[in-house]
């Protein structure tokens, strides 16, 4: 097990020569490889400009990592500034200015004793995937002879071409033999004209390959040594030349500067992220605490964190050995306020009841991930979640995503992160703006278990004493220190906003609670107020408040429970009696728009009455041009993704012309209002047979993404294996015809509810048809298929106009889409849809290709 403790090895560039630095032997690489990666610059007064000078690592948000000797001729902070997020030195990313140069009081220049220095910066760094902050290594975190290690940076390709590289390089390199290459520098003294050559210090370590060449150079300087991606082990700090085959490049070695960097850069948080190995979990959780607690509590935490910390540094010294670590997290969680989280007073959910419903989840070691928080599937490949889960480690690769599963640690889906989308506004401890996007490497397979959630608009109404769902893999109860392995969920309502913001104002009146967080506007309160014993706890963070089944309406975020019921915000000391019975839980509202301006059709509902748009923000009305800037609707359809709907071929297959068509959004009329599409073009399933409805699906895109709102959002469509129990009552919708045989549809959107028919009965009445005379040639009911109605009464179904539009069952999920039937409501003949989980891989493929 490693202890990564922060920690600079430093030193790699070439040496005495000045400052211009490349990679020799190296690669282009992204600044994605690198995310903490900084070029520091310093204004050219000649030229009015500012130039590459050294690299950095960004430790923390506001301190850069880096060498003594790029600074010290020109000390003067106002005179450099720092390059962020950008693979290129000139231009991209974030500039930010130096507030202040911390160099190492005990530098010795050409000899490179204590080469390493901390640089302030004046603003902290907004994190993203291009921007992120490094581990460093520990105090005995172990560089084995021939450990393969990287340089990076934009200094020298070639030791003989003077000016630096416009694009980050890096190469890898081999940790030599101290003994070796002390000895080696110590000979190169000895030649005439040397004697004042540096000698390798136990404070220094040599990388390159040996007797071959390839190394950091010149202007890479101050940049880090990195070991498993984002470990800082050394910083680049002198050679004799650039990759010179005999002469290794020498590197700062950080443990001998561990407690220097954390008192300079402040590295409280980054403390706890070193603090433990790599691959134990426990830290996350000590981290939150942290970042939870109010500051006077930290300085306490940080105070007995130290006291262990000194214990535990006396009897470790290899961290890859388990050094009772066991004994020592126990310690340590006397120390500090803990994290645990499962649902509080609830039971299991089935995951189909919650489909939306993701696990993040993180590991330290290959192979092995554990429960963090929870998270909501907005879109295919999109996750709704909380910053504070996230903003400690940012490192996106070591984060996935589990889907389609009530248990954390086994079953569904798992989904590598591409990104993280932090707001960049959210304030730790303050939890200000706790809301993150979580991007998915591969889009999510829809299934009964995997669905799409819908997020409310900006105007959704929350009255108090509003009845919601909590869901998650938390605490249940405080202190537990493990989450629940099963999905579990309870109620809670909405508590008055001025009541809750009014007892966390006296909860902040208490003694050493001066830092607690506000309730602001952009939060909520929920639980059983003055009851308690069912709400959200640790673990759950990030995952959802839930409304009408599948809107999130709010992402948990923070909370302050006294006795069983104790938070993020663990507070020891006894509380007014008011705040022992305050069960609350503050949950920060991502109130985001959620559709608008949904296709509408011509037709209308038969038996149906008028809805609003907000019932059926992902309908389409899908017209047709027939004379220049004239459009009429023609079928229905849903929006399944930002850019495409899902439709019924036979709309299609007659006037394929894709300029004759566009689609009407975020409207409950026919022809007015709403937001008009330009379709780029339509996908008809290749196994579609008109006349014989066979493969009556469509995939319809559209040239620009739909801009969601409270009008318009996008809809979840059953899985491959969702069933459709006989007598299920689901709802048709559209502007079809109100009648058979009417020749108008309706202008306002209609829907009523019908029945899942039983199938073999569907078929055989249909079977009964085609034996009447002329009627041979009739369409038949496949497996493909569903029949719905109100049978043998009638009265209540899709009509003319309404094809192509959804069958929906509990809200959003789209199970059918509306194809042919005979007449319209017929008492013996029902209706009949595409069964949409009969194509459901058909319906992905194409609707993210």
């Amino acid at each position: 097990m490693r202890l990564l403790l922060i920690a600079a090895l430093i030193g790699v560039v070439c040496a005495l020569p000045p400052q211009d630095n490349r990679i020799v032997g190296g690669d282009r690489v992204s600044i994605e490889t690198y995310p903490f990666m900084v070029s520091v610059q310093d204004y050219w007064k000649e030229g009015g400009v500012f130039g590459h000078v050294c690299g950095g690592s960004l430790i923390t948000t506001t301190a850069v990592l880096s060498a003594t000797h790029c600074y010290a001729r020109n000390p003067n902070a106002i005179e450099y500034r720092v390059r962020l997020g950008s693979s290129l030195h000139e231009t991209g990313g974030s500039e930010i200015a130096v507030s202040r140069l911390i160099l190492h009081p005990e530098f010795v220049t050409m000899l490179w004793l204590n080469d390493v220095a901390i640089i302030r910066l004046a603003t902290s760094a907004p994190l993203s995937n291009r921007i992120q902050v490094a581990h460093i290594a520990g105090p005995n975190y172990p560089l084995p002879d021939d450990l393969r290690v990287y340089v990076a940076g934009w200094g020298r390709v070639r030791p003989d071409r003077p000016g630096s590289s416009r694009i980050l390089r890096h190469t890898y390199v081999r940790i030599i033999n101290q003994e070796l290459c002390t000895e080696r520098y110590a000979q190169l003294q000895a030649q005439p004209g040397m004697e004042d050559m540096a000698l390798v210090t136990p404070e220094m370590f040599c990388a390159g390959l040996l007797d071959v060449g390839q190394d950091a150079c010149q202007g890479d300087s101050g940049g880090p040594v990195v070991h498993e991606a984002n470990v800082i082990v050394g910083v680049t700090s002198w050679g004799y030349d650039c990759a010179h085959p005999r002469y290794p490049g020498v590197y700062v070695r950080v443990p001998s500067y561990t407690q220097w960097i954390v008192d300079n850069a402040h590295l409280l948080v980054s403390l706890m992220v070193s603090l433990f190995p790599r691959h134990h979990l426990m830290m996350l959780h000590i981290c939150h605490c942290l970042i939870g607690a109010g500051r006077a509590q930290i300085v306490e935490y940080i105070i007995e964190l130290i006291k262990v910390i000194n214990i535990h540094r006396r009897t470790v010294d290899n961290p890859k050995k388990n050094f009772g670590m066991s004994r020592f997290v126990s310690t340590l969680l006397t120390a500090l306020p803990r994290r645990d989280d499962r649902i509080v007073g609830g039971s299991p959910a089935p995951i189909e009841m919650y489909p939306f419903m993701a696990s993040m989840q993180i590991t330290w070691v290959e192979g092995h991930y554990a429960h963090v928080c929870g998270g909501s599937l907005i879109t295919t490949t999109a996750v709704l979640s909380a910053t504070h889960c996230f903003i400690l480690v940012p490192n996106a690769i070591q984060w996935r995503a589990r889907l389609g599963s009530a248990l954390n640690s086994a079953g569904g889906a798992h989904h590598a992160v591409s990104h993280f989308n932090l707001h960049p506004d959210y304030v730790p401890v303050l939890w200000l703006n706790d809301v993150a996007i979580v991007r998915l490497v591969a889009p999510a397979i829809l299934s009964n278990t995997i669905q799409v959630a819908r997020i409310a608009g900006p105007n959704y109404p929350l009255p108090d004493n509003l009845r919601l769902y909590v869901a998650g893999w938390g605490a249940t109860f405080s202190g537990d220190h493990e989450g629940s392995e099963t999905l579990l969920h309870t109620y809670v309502h909405i508590i008055n906003q001025e009541l809750c913001a009014k007892r966390y104002d006296e909860l902040r009146a208490q003694p050493g609670m001066e830092l607690m967080a506000h309730v602001t506007p952009e939060m909520f309160c929920a639980g059983l107020l003055d009851v308690g014993g069912q709400d959200a706890c640790q673990g759950d963070s990030g995952g959802p408040v839930v409304d009408w089944g599948d809107v999130i309406v709010g992402v948990t975020s923070w909370g302050m429970r006294h006795s069983l019921f104790v938070s993020f915000d663990r507070e020891k000391k006894k509380l007014d009696p008011t705040m022992t019975r305050l069960l609350l839980f503050v949950i920060l509202v991502t109130l985001i728009s959620v559709a608008s301006a949904l296709p509408q059709r011509r037709g209308r509902i038969v038996g149906g009455s008028p809805t609003t748009i907000e019932k059926y923000p992902f309908m389409a009305s899908m017209q047709t041009s027939w004379w220049p800037g004239f459009y009429g609707p023609t079928c229905g359809g849903s929006l399944i993704t930002t850019t495409t709907i899902l439709s019924a071929a036979h709309c299609y297959d007659i006037i394929p012309s894709v300029p004759n068509w566009r689609a009407l959004l975020g409207s409950a009329k026919a022809s007015v209002d709403g937001f008009r599409h330009l379709i780029s073009h339509v996908i008809l399933h290749p196994n579609y047979v008109r006349n014989l409805w066979l493969s009556d699906v469509a995939i319809v895109r559209l040239t620009t993404p739909a801009k969601l709102s409270d009008k318009i959002k996008v809809a979840r469509i059953a899985g491959p294996n969702y069933l459709l129990p006989d007598n299920l009552r689901v709802y048709v919708a559209g502007w079809g015809a109100t009648y058979a045989g009417a020749q108008v549809g309706s202008d306002l959107l209609l829907h009523t509810y019908v029945h899942i028919i039983n199938h073999a009965l569907c078929t055989k009445r249909y079977e009964e048809l085609r034996k009447q005379p002329g009627r041979e040639n009739n369409a038949q009911v496949t497996p493909a298929m569903i029949c719905t109605g109100i049978l043998d009464v009638g009265g209540q179904d899709a009509c003319q106009g309404d094809s192509g539009g959804p069958v929906v069952y509990q809200g959003d999920i789209i199970v059918g889409v509306t194809s042919w039937g005979e007449g319209c409501a017929h008492p013996h003949f029902p209706g009949v849809s595409a069964r949409v989980s009969a194509y459901t891989p058909w319906i992905v493929d194409n609707a993210l290709a």
